[in-house]
């Protein structure tokens, strides 16, 4: 018998057919949701290539607000109305520069117009980026852009939002801020217990340094390398000979770091820190610019200490022998009226100028011819005898009891030095009238009154709002090859107590006689030879070279090398911005003298007495008037004990001096893009 098995034949057949379109559909599937993904891929892929040109527009549209107000900010000119920079959006009107074009708006949907905030009211804040660790006066700013493109087939928009701060940085925030080559190569151990910033190179010269903070460099940081004076360079028991460099362990904060962006301070149409520009924040501004023409009151030109200071002092051409009481020296003038003028400066006043910001001031002491008694006290502006006949004829010097003429050499000049002296301690009775002694005071008018010149410029709140805090002196002697103008203050032991402290500035050598702002107030407390700060002010001085002489100085001297006068112990409390004579490289063993000698001496500190300083030490540009080069000790001084420190009153905005110049700069906080 013959069995077949057809039927199951054709099931198989028909499984096989199943399992065949099964596959089929599958693969359809696969392929097609392969596709389906290849092009949502691509899609996507185009969106995210679309959306980061969009982001790239915004960032243009951002930038180039950043860019103006970056540059109406160091001119001075930053407005605080954000109306000024909505409207700057980019022109994408060049095709090869745009191919894709775009739409701009702002936050809310306003056509053609960026989102700009600025606070209208500087805050004292800590500082980003870079500069973390200091305060500035800082405006913060956001500028938002969105940006669409215009016939593309995604036109897809995106956000770009930039924060950061339009901040002026105090230079007395520095322990040490040098806008050219630092050098440093002491001889003995020297800590610097703050902040060190350079606009240009630093040599760290040997091990006696250390650093406890933050070290910085524009250029590079040269912890190892030769510094170019070390060329055939004369040992001596102030700096070292050998450039060893300065070990990495020195540095308290990790190595010192270089390449930094720069800090600027803009001086008139200058964007920038050069040297020469900065030099003019203590010169004489243009005429056009210059106190009492309303230009100099305009912001951009509050750079000029001469336009910020309250008090301006100057003598005339013939103040040029050193004596106060001679009053005119051969000049056709009242022959009885001192060569020193000084004028109170409110620069505070509202354009249009009704009155002169620049108020002449009436000389506070006379000296009289008398009939009987001796002369008056020129350090306390009284009257010492029996007045009897007090008229114009009978006085012998009328003038001030805080400025006056004086005269003396300074051997690493080789110069007679005729300088402006302010006495520290008659102008702070001046300014509240509590001249010493029991005599009735003598003012000039012909007249006796109570001599309230003083307190009245001093508590002239109206729109000047503050005392006199500041001082700006020029001198008009000619400067010759023998012969050096210059300013002297004296009896600074104590400050004014009138205010937040007492800032001087010139455009000239600068030098302090005796201890400086050691004590605030008339009592046994004080920080004499301290490194601390508790007992004082914040003071400041500002000069093309400052020079220390201590109580032990004699203006009669005029001895040097082995015969130079005997320093004694000295302590200055001050942040002072000067200029140096730098290293020249054409000048075998020459050298600027580094941060060691930032204070220039002319006395023997080697028998025991201590240089104690508590400051800032900031250099700005090259001397112009006291050129001569360092010389190691031996010559015209020698070398002190150096107590240095960074006065830690300057880290807070209240704790720094009147008038402390300050670096600008647009610090840049957050970038985001959505």
């Amino acid at each position: 018998m013959k069995t077949t098995f057809e039927a199951a034949r054709r099931i198989k057949k028909g499984y096989a057919l199943v399992v065949t379109l099964l596959f089929l559909l599958v693969t359809t599937i696969t392929l097609t949701s392969l596709w389906l993904w290849t092009a949502n891929n691509a899609s996507t892929t185009q969106r995210n290539i679309n959306f980061n040109q969009s982001a790239a527009a915004a960032e243009a549209a951002t930038e180039k607000i950043f860019t103006q107000m970056d540059r109406d900010f160091l001119y001075g000119n930053l407005s605080s109305d954000s109306n000024t920079y909505t409207g700057l959006i980019p022109d994408t009107s060049d095709s090869t520069l745009w191919p894709i074009q775009y739409t701009f708006s702002d936050t809310n949907g306003n056509a053609n117009k960026t989102y700009v905030s600025i606070n209208p009211t500087p805050i004292s804040e800590p500082l980003n980026s870079q500069y973390a660790g200091l305060i500035g006066l800082a405006q913060d700013c956001v500028i938002i852009s969105v940006a669409t493109p215009v016939g593309q087939h995604y036109n897809v928009p995106a956000t770009v939002s930039q924060t950061f701060q339009a901040a002026k940085i105090p230079v007395f925030q520095f322990a040490i801020f040098y806008n050219l080559n630092l050098e440093m190569d002491p001889g003995q151990l020297q800590s610097v217990s703050g902040p060190v910033f350079c606009n240009a190179n630093i040599w760290e010269g040997n091990a006696n340094l250390t650093f406890d903070s933050t070290v910085q460099a524009v250029g590079t940081n040269y912890t190892w390398e030769l510094d170019p004076f070390s060329k055939n360079y004369p040992a001596s028991g102030d700096s070292t000979a050998a450039y060893t460099g300065t070990p990495l362990a020195n540095f308290g904060l990790g190595a010192p770091s270089d390449h930094n962006n720069a800090l600027t301070m803009p001086i008139g149409t200058s964007t920038n820190s050069n040297p020469t520009n900065v030099e003019a924040i203590i010169n004489l501004p243009a005429t056009a610019l210059g106190a009492p023409n309303p230009a100099a009151y305009a912001p951009s030109n509050q750079v000029y200490l001469f336009n910020e200071s309250d008090l301006i002092i100057s003598n005339a051409p013939w103040g040029t022998n050193g004596v106060a009481f001679n009053g005119n020296n051969g000049a056709v003038v009242n022959t009885h009226t001192s060569n020193i003028t000084i004028w109170f400066q409110n620069q505070f006043l509202q354009a249009p100028l009704s009155t002169s910001p620049l108020k002449q001031l009436t000389n506070d002491m006379e000296i009289l011819k008398l009939t009987s008694g001796t002369y008056s006290n020129l350090a306390t502006g009284k009257i010492q005898g029996n007045v009897t006949n007090y008229d114009a004829t009978n006085i012998l010097y009328a003038g001030f009891s805080f400025v006056t003429n004086v005269a003396f050499t300074d051997h690493r000049e080789s110069d007679t030095v005729q300088a402006v002296q302010i006495d520290i301690a008659n102008f702070r009775r001046w300014l509240t009238n509590n001249l010493p002694g029991t005599n009735t005071p003598i003012f000039v008018n012909g007249h006796l009154n109570k001599g309230d010149e003083g307190p009245k410029w001093n508590n002239s709140a109206g729109s000047e709002g503050h005392g006199i805090w500041s001082i700006y002196v020029y001198n008009s002697v000619p400067t010759t090859s023998q012969q050096l103008p210059a300013v002297r203050l004296i009896h600074g032991g104590m400050m004014p107590t009138n205010g937040p402290g007492l800032t001087v500035s010139t455009p000239f050598p600068l030098y302090i006689y005796g201890d400086y702002n050691i004590s605030n107030a008339l009592s046994t407390a004080n920080n004499l030879g301290q490194n601390s700060t508790t007992h004082t002010y914040p003071a400041s001085v500002l000069a093309d070279a400052v020079t220390i002489l201590s109580d032990n100085w004699n203006d009669a001297n005029t001895a040097t090398g082995s015969s130079m006068p005997t320093a004694a112990n000295t302590t200055i409390n001050a942040a002072m911005l000067e200029g140096i004579v730098q290293t020249s490289t054409n000048i075998s063993g020459d050298y600027s003298g580094g941060v060691e000698n930032f204070m220039r001496l002319l006395e023997d500190w080697t028998s025991g007495p201590v240089l104690t300083y508590n400051g800032s030490i900031v250099v700005m540009f090259p001397s112009i008037y006291a050129t001569n080069h360092w010389q190691p000790t031996g010559n015209y001084y020698n070398a002190p004990t150096r107590h240095w420190a960074f006065d830690l009153n300057f880290e807070n905005a209240n704790g720094l001096p009147p008038l402390t110049p300050s670096s600008r700069a647009l610090i840049r906080n957050n970038w985001k893009a959505y």
